[in-house]
């Protein structure tokens, strides 16, 4: 059996509004995260990525600001 649950991209992002935009002098500003390929939550090969077929996994991750001002 190759049964495996993976993770593929997990985003998050907060837009920051009200005082705190006021208090820096922003018309906005967004704060976000982004992992890419963070891994399995479930596999019966423990040893081996069922996408790529061997045991190196291409991972990211992003941090990041958008600011207008």
């Amino acid at each position: 059996k190759a049964s495996f649950l993976k993770i593929r991209n997990i985003s998050a992002s907060y837009n920051v509004t009200g005082k705190a935009l006021q208090a820096l002098h922003m018309s906005n500003l967004r704060v976000y995260v982004q992992a890419t390929n963070p891994g399995m939550l479930y596999s019966q090969i423990d040893f081996l990525d069922m996408d790529v077929t061997s045991s190196i996994s291409n991972r990211g991750f992003t941090i990041g600001i958008n600011a207008g001002f």
